[in-house]
């Protein structure tokens, strides 16, 4: 259920993933003109989702704003995100084998290329600034998503330096295989 403080235009229920011809796509699955302050609007889907949920909408100082939502408590969790700043407009719809090691000169094992495995359809992995869950998200990554480069020997307990496009940060490597 949304209920805005303040009036909202072109209130858009998006879905964004990648489409079998590897390009990102945003589909609109619902959209409103506006969405004024006590009307809420409640949105419930029963089909099957296959890329990341979310919300955009023209707010009052005529910016468009785009929100992820995640949760699986049964309360929605708003992230805002840029999409202008997704990795690269190319995605991959059949990702690259998981655990391809990449070696450094000397032969030791430098990187490693995981695959996002433990985070549900309609959430994301989130690359931060720091090795925190409460650190700034400076991108993120969807779920079965492969190709996403670690980097071992930066590890503070569970979470590592990360690659994924043309983001880098730091990543709760419990969710990648």
């Amino acid at each position: 259920m949304f209920i805005p403080k303040t009036e909202l235009r072109d209130f858009r229920f998006i879905e964004m993933g990648c489409g079998e011809d590897g390009r990102r796509r945003m589909n609109v699955l619902h959209s409103l003109d506006k969405l004024v302050p006590g009307k809420p609007l409640v949105v419930t889907s029963t089909t099957p989702t296959t890329g990341i949920r979310g919300v955009s909408f023209v707010d009052g100082n005529n910016t468009t704003r785009y929100f992820n939502i995640s949760g699986d408590d049964g309360a929605p969790l708003l992230l805002e995100f840029d999409p202008s700043k997704l990795p690269g407009e190319r995605c991959s719809p059949n990702p690259p084998s998981p655990q391809a090691k990449h070696e450094s000169s000397s032969g030791a094992s430098s990187t490693e290329s995981k695959c996002v495995v433990k985070v549900r359809s309609g959430d994301v992995l989130w690359i931060r600034a720091e090795p925190s869950a409460s650190a700034a998200g400076v991108g993120s990554i969807p779920p079965k998503t492969c190709g996403v480069i670690v980097y071992p020997n930066t590890c503070k307990g569970s979470w590592c330096k990360v690659q994924y496009g043309d983001y880098s940060g730091w990543a709760n490597t419990k969710l990648l295989n």
